[in-house]
């Protein structure tokens, strides 16, 4: 038990006397994964996007409907999504309102 106590004090006396360089080093680690982060969250909603312009390119194609499409392409430009799904989704709503009239 002695032992067990003894370590515990020589550790916490190395942490005390090295608390800069821990501090920094704690510092870089954090910086690094918070950059890390960023990048895959960039990456991740980049994805999503080509799936969700996928989506919105194969419900046009198989005729989902305009409440379905018009759903999908809502999803998509809440993510950034292009011009391009614009224009395929302006010109299938207009061929969907003239069905109707």
């Amino acid at each position: 038990m002695d032992a067990l106590v003894h370590e515990g004090w020589l550790f916490f006396k190395l942490v005390i006397d090295n608390w800069a360089a821990l501090l920094i080093i704690s510092g870089i680690f954090g910086w690094m994964y918070r950059k890390m982060t960023k990048k895959q969250e960039e990456q991740l909603r980049i994805l999503l996007v080509v799936i969700k312009r996928v989506e919105l390119g194969e419900a046009i194609h198989h005729d989902y409907g305009l409440q379905i499409v018009s759903g999908i392409f809502d999803e998509y430009t809440a993510l950034g999504g292009n011009h391009y799904a614009h224009e395929i989704y302006e010109k299938y709503k207009k061929e969907k309102e003239n069905d109707f009239k």
